[in-house]
């Protein structure tokens, strides 16, 4: 997987999701723009807003040359530089769901 974005924010981003059957897209708030949601209602789709749903955990191992950024360190672990680094794995955890954990090894 490529992101292009930090994992915790790729995690936490808000969902959307086309059924097919109903033919219905789901999308959470403050998933896609007024503007995303006019065009794709002019061209037959059906939009449904829902309440946050799933749970996502993730786990990354930096690779080598890797592009991405994390947020900057609170200083007590081994990320202080806030770069992705070759061989860390780096957890995220869904907000949605803040019992749950990303555990690796």
């Amino acid at each position: 997987m490529s992101l292009v974005c930090p994992p915790q924010e790729a995690v936490n981003s808000p969902r959307i999701h086309h059924q097919w059957l109903p033919d219905e897209v789901y999308y959470e708030q403050r998933g896609l723009s007024k503007d995303t949601l006019e065009k794709l209602s002019a061209m037959g789709y059906k939009m449904v807003e829902q309440t946050p749903w799933g749970a996502a955990e993730l786990i990354m191992v930096g690779l080598p040359g890797e592009q991405g950024v994390i947020p900057a360190s609170s200083g007590n672990d081994s990320a202080v530089s806030g770069a992705i680094r070759e061989g860390y794995l780096y957890g995220s955890n869904d907000v949605r769901r803040p019992a749950g954990k990303a555990v690796g090894y």
